[in-house]
């Protein structure tokens, strides 16, 4: 199950980075009602909204959830119908991450927060000829096939000094690794944990396993996220890379930054939390399904074999075995071929001469 939940984790992991910096995908009004509410709230209500959109967050935020369910049921080929385990899977994600929740989040830390003079310097910013560009390649979603060809195109002629050092710079001045590698640690430990919640010895294997792995998982997402970066600015020039990059290191625009993955970050571990209580259901009920033979926690531990006594479990087998026969003796002396060895089928027929 823990190769399951990384799997999930990775996959959400995946889709953040055009959560930091991508741009709107469809012109779908996401306008808040002005219905009951006075005209300053109005515009403000509208500020909002113009800033999020213009950066990107809206329709990203609004696409997570459903990204994370269709990852979930990308292994279900053809189509096929949910399995009972698959189904409940997906009311939990649902439960978890409502449709506009991470929206909902952020509207009401940038209401809180409300600035009229910051939020439209923000709105001029990235409405400039050069962000609105390049906010439209992050909004881009490539297919496997055009990540691997990207993938063999690097291998074969890397990025230079200097476009690697741009993009670690972006990584850096947005936090995408850091970030990445937070949830993903927290979101992989939850899950593992509420499957196993009533077995205290295996949460102590889990605590240890996730701590000697969690440099191991913020190296490989901090690879992962400089090779998204590099793909998504790909065709963008090193002098137009580092202007942008310069937007995003501007005091509103770092603001901007913080307060963005601050709801994140809130929102993946209220999130995680209502997974594990899924999760822990699905996990008892299958074991409630489980045959009474199943080991439970602790029943399944390894034999000590310093100080194990020597087992001849294979000669008690056969006089077991030698035995049952005979004593379910028919007069039929073909019952004797059903013993393992010629000598015990020879042992077994002397008995009908």
């Amino acid at each position: 199950m823990m190769k399951k939940y990384i799997q999930i984790t990775i996959f959400i992991l995946s889709c953040l980075p055009t959560i930091l910096t991508a741009a709107p995908k469809s012109t779908t009004s996401t306008e808040t009602s002005t219905q009951g509410i006075t005209s300053d709230e109005s515009s403000q209500a509208k500020q909002i909204d113009e800033l999020m959109s213009v950066t990107g967050v809206t329709d990203s935020l609004q696409q997570l959830p459903d990204q994370i369910v269709q990852n979930v049921l990308r292994t279900n080929s053809n189509n096929a119908p949910l399995t009972p385990a698959q189904s409940e899977l997906v009311r939990t994600i649902n439960d978890a991450y409502p449709h506009n929740g991470f929206i909902d989040a952020a509207k009401a830390v940038l209401n809180k927060n409300y600035d009229k003079t910051r939020y439209s310097k923000l709105i001029e910013t990235f409405s400039s000829p050069l962000a609105k560009r390049i906010v439209a390649l992050e909004s881009q979603q490539p297919s496997p096939e055009i990540l691997r060809a990207y993938l063999a195109e690097i291998a074969k002629n890397p990025p230079t000094a200097t476009r690697v050092s741009l993009i670690r710079k972006m990584d850096s001045t947005i936090g995408a690794s850091n970030l990445f590698a937070r949830i993903s640690v927290t979101t992989i430990e939850t899950m593992a944990l509420a499957s196993v919640e009533d077995c205290p010895d295996l949460k102590t294997k889990i605590h240890k396993t996730v701590a000697a792995q969690t440099k191991s998982i913020e190296k490989a997402t901090q690879a992962s996220t400089l090779l998204g970066l590099a793909f998504t600015y790909r065709d963008v020039s090193d002098s137009d890379l580092s202007a942008y990059i310069n937007i995003y290191r501007e005091r509103d625009s770092l603001w901007f930054q913080k307060i963005l993955k601050d709801v994140i970050l809130a929102q993946f571990m209220a999130g995680a939390e209502k997974m594990a209580e899924g999760v822990s259901k699905l996990s008892k009920l299958a074991r409630a399904n489980q045959s009474m033979f199943t080991p439970k926690c602790g029943e399944s531990r390894p034999v000590n074999t310093t100080e194990a006594e020597p087992q001849k479990i294979e000669p008690i087998k056969q006089v077991d075995h030698v035995k049952s026969v005979k004593q379910k003796f028919s007069g039929d002396p073909r019952t004797c071929l059903d013993l393992n060895s010629d000598q015990e089928i020879m042992s077994c027929a002397e008995r009908y001469r």
